[in-house]
Order: structure tokens, then sequence, then C-alpha cells
């Protein structure tokens, strides 16, 4: 949901989370106004908390949607031999916010699918825990294997809701027409 920009809902039984989180969102601000810690100003205009509430009327389709072109999307890539497809848990449903392929040439990838007027992005290049804003945590510097694997190897490709059957299929054509990089 994008909610005409930005925003977002938290929705928690926690008041020790509820009482947190009203702190950050309104500048660090108690509800009488004292700076109680650092914040950002993250309240949601009214304008977007209509649009999302619209939105959110469509979400179930949404993600069913989002579900459907992810299974395609699975069995049309599932014997390439340059490609991974996403895992989902036993049980999980996954509501597929990316669509993610593994691939040893990720940027290679990229090219191809930009060659074929398709947008790929590699959004998870730098681990969440070596990003900068991290830099003097103790766990900054620590090699996480898998994490360091998926980060060099992942490429997220279009599975928003609204693309359309013809769409879909230029993507899988786009995306099986990849081959090994020459050199």
């Amino acid at each position: 949901m994008a909610v005409g920009g930005e925003g977002g809902m938290l929705t928690t039984t926690v008041s020790e989370l509820t009482d947190a989180v009203s702190l950050v969102v309104n500048h660090g601000r108690s509800p009488s106004l004292e700076s109680m810690q650092l914040g950002s100003n993250l309240r949601m205009s009214e304008v977007s908390a209509a649009i999302g509430t619209v939105q959110l009327s469509h979400l179930d389709s949404w993600v069913g949607r989002r579900r459907e072109i992810a299974e395609i999307y699975h069995q049309a890539f599932a014997d390439h031999p340059l490609l991974s497809t996403p895992k989902v848990r036993p049980g999980a449903k996954h509501a597929w916010h990316q669509y993610c392929l593994s691939t040893e040439y990720p940027d290679q990838l990229v090219a191809h699918l930009e060659e074929h007027g398709i947008d790929a992005r590699r959004y998870y290049v730098t681990p969440c825990h070596r990003q900068n804003v991290f830099a003097k945590h103790p766990q900054h510097e620590v090699i996480l294997p898998v994490t360091a694997t998926l980060s060099s190897t992942l490429v997220a490709i279009p599975v928003m809701h609204g693309l359309k059957d013809d769409e879909i299929e230029r993507i899988i054509a786009a995306v099986t027409s990849f081959s090994v990089p020459q050199h």
C-alpha cells in the first residue's frame, strides 16, 4: 500500500511498544510535548490516512494477486540453470513485497532485464548489520555467510498486483532468456 506517499501503521497489544512508538513518531515528545528522546515527524496526514483506509479494503486481493504472480514465476523459473527462486517455509503465507531471484550474476541479470525494458533492482546489496548507521555496533564487522551470499546475489523483479498477464509473460520471457554472460 502506498497511501499516496509515505505512511504506515503499527498495531500492538503491548502498551510499552505503543508508548515507545508514539514517542518516536512525534519528534520524541511526550503527550505534554516534552522531548523525551530523539525522534522524527513520522505522523501520517489525514489525506494519506484516508487513501490508506480505502486501499486497506483492497489489500487481500492485492496480496492474493502477488501470490498468483509469485507462483507463476516459481513454475517458470524452477529449472533455470542460473537462477534460484525464493523459498517459502511450509505453513507460511508470503505477501511478496519483493520477488527476488538469486544468481551468481546479479549485475548482468539486471542489465539483461533492462535491455528488455524490465525494471529489476538489487535492493539489499549491503546487509542490515553492515549499514553505516550500525558502524559502532559490535556486529557491524561480523561476517554472516548466508547473509553475505544473499546480499550479493539477489535481484528483485516486478511482482506488483497491477501487473497484467501480458506483462508477466514479457517478464518471464526476458528472465528465461538470461544466459551465462560472456567475458
